[in-house]
């Protein structure tokens, strides 16, 4: 490589730690799972584990710059079987999301669909990342299945494209 070639890579390195490091700083994750002001998965305790988890049952708004007071409070039922979790958003009226202590499994009463139906953590984690890789499709994504590809089981989310 030539010096020129040189100081140009080491710059970009510098830069992409500059940038690394503020945003550390950008997108804290908050240990404390009464403020819900984090923007990140917070599994740090079972109740920010549970608020993270309804905060998945919107996809990937439920983690964007709009969503810091969704969750208006997470409370364990008195059996400990399940986390009650109450969400809020705009245009929507208040609903519920349900997790089980132990699945991690979850339902919603409200928001995006679909609702009242119990839905795994691996389904919820398979449409977040696939909203996220189809942010440029100008779409959506569908139901995801499961599928088995060399002997795996993995999930299938559909991306649709909306052309203008």
């Amino acid at each position: 490589m030539d010096k020129k070639n040189l100081l140009m890579a080491g710059g970009l390195t510098g830069v992409i730690i500059i940038l690394l490091s503020i945003g550390i700083f950008i997108f804290p994750n908050s240990t404390n799972a009464t403020t819900e002001n984090s923007l990140t998965f917070d599994n740090s305790t079972p109740e920010a584990t549970a608020i993270s988890i309804a905060r998945l049952n919107e996809g990937k708004n439920g983690f964007d710059e709009f969503s810091e007071d969704m969750v208006a409070n997470a409370s364990l039922t008195p059996d400990g079987k399940y986390w009650i979790i109450k969400m809020r958003e705009a245009g929507y009226d208040g609903w519920v999301v349900e997790v089980d202590v132990k699945t991690l499994a979850s339902k919603k009463s409200g928001g995006k669909d679909p609702i009242n139906t119990w839905r795994s953590f691996d389904e919820l984690k398979a449409i977040y990342i696939a909203e996220i890789q189809s942010t440029k499709s100008n779409g959506g994504v569908g139901r995801p299945t499961k599928v088995i590809i060399d002997g795996n089981e993995i999930w299938k989310v559909p991306v649709y494209y909306y052309h203008e």
